[in-house]
């Protein structure tokens, strides 16, 4: 194969613009596809694609010895004609398609973020430019490019994820009754978590619910990631990710009023030294301080459940469950994302979406060397440097 072909993001940007799982603000990727001849010389080119792929692998859990994983590779969206050679070929010395590939909808196809859990899950995303050379024998000419993609339609600045939630919930001898109560059900990396745990005394048995005393709370953020398999269905694996315990003093007992207690704790994070930076040997997996979140793919899901138990003396213990939504950025990093988030949507409102012209350098262009900054000397091509 003569010619190599490569994928190339924006100048000084990356490959993903607008803000995926937002339509509004039209995501897309953008960069430019270069071809060129490895020994520069004239070539011809008969049809260059382009088309996105989605990896996703999972290690399902298992009593076995052998661990059972799965692999599946999807397409996203229509793929891109760059090139098609017409009923008139032409001889090039370099190509160069400048591209937009524009993001499936959310309301067509939602699209998982990238992620990356050790030895769980992953989440995938490869750009293909594939040429056909018209002296090749037939076979296409095949480049791979690593995609990070992040949704940003569960950041916790958003309305929806700001309003109170209440959850309420009774022991079984009917004693007391528990409410669980938050600010704001959307958290990420860092941020407090906040919550009021009222417990009620029944007034028609005061007689017996007074005397209850609470001894503990427990409190246990949970990740449930749901694996999808061929032979067994849906396979759950439940991880505690933060756990907290609070001993309330032996003396304290219900009264009329009942028990509020205050709880507040940190989501847990990951601080990346300069070492997990720079030397990132995982292309394609996000640079986030959690290495999981909230998610739907079609062969897992991740979610998140707040759990919290309350055990009494004289009652029988109380269990709350929670679902909460954990987002990749942390509060301050959502809250400065809405300002360019509207600005986008405004700007792209009133975008016409035209895909680029190429550039292309005929191999009969006389002034082709000087394009690509090279002139001829003692018959050879040299590159031309001007200090």
């Amino acid at each position: 194969m003569s010619l190599d072909i490569s994928i190339r993001g924006p100048p000084n940007a990356d490959f993903v613009l607008g803000y995926p799982g937002i339509d509004a603000s039209w995501p897309r990727i953008c960069g430019v596809v270069e071809v060129r001849s490895k020994k520069g010389a004239p070539f011809r080119l008969k049809s260059l694609e382009l088309q996105l792929y989605r990896t996703e692998e999972i290690t399902i859990p298992t009593a076995r010895v052998m661990k059972q994983t799965r692999k599946e590779t999807y397409t996203v969206g229509r793929h891109l004609q760059l090139h098609k050679e017409t009923s008139q070929p032409q001889s090039y010395l370099s190509m160069s398609f400048p591209f937009v590939y524009t993001l499936p909808f959310s309301k067509e196809m939602g699209l998982p973020s990238s992620m990356v859990i050790p030895k769980t899950a992953s989440t995938k995303y490869s750009l293909q430019a594939a040429g056909l050379e018209e002296d090749g024998k037939g076979e296409y000419i095949r480049t791979f490019c690593p995609i990070t993609l992040l949704r940003y339609d569960s950041i916790s600045s958003f309305s929806e994820f700001r309003q109170q939630q209440k959850v309420e919930a009774k022991s079984d001898d009917s004693l007391v009754d528990v409410r669980l109560m938050l600010d704001r059900t959307a958290f990420g990396p860092g941020d407090p978590v906040h919550m009021v745990i009222d417990v009620l005394p029944n007034p028609d048995l005061s007689h017996k619910s007074y005397k209850v005393k609470i001894k503990n709370i427990y409190i246990d953020l949970q990740e449930v990631i749901n694996f999808g398999t061929i032979s067994d269905g849906i396979v759950p694996k439940i991880k505690t990710i933060q756990a907290e315990k609070l001993d309330m003093p032996s003396s304290i007992s219900l009264s009329e009023f009942g028990h509020r207690q205050d709880i507040t704790f940190t989501f847990p994070s990951q601080r990346k030294t300069s070492r997990d930076v720079l030397q990132r040997e995982d292309a394609g997996s996000p640079n986030t301080l959690i290495s999981s979140f909230t998610q739907i793919s079609a062969l897992y899901s991740v979610n998140f459940v707040l759990k919290v138990v309350v055990r009494f003396s004289g009652c029988k213990d109380v269990e709350i469950l929670q679902s909460l939504t954990v987002t990749p950025f942390d509060a301050e990093t959502c809250q400065a994302l809405l300002f360019p988030l509207n600005s986008v949507i405004q700007t792209t409102a009133n975008a016409t979406h035209i895909q680029p012209r190429p550039t292309l350098i005929l191999a009969n262009d006389p002034s082709a060397l000087s394009k690509l900054g090279m002139v001829l000397g003692s018959n050879q091509q040299k590159n031309l440097w001007i200090e």
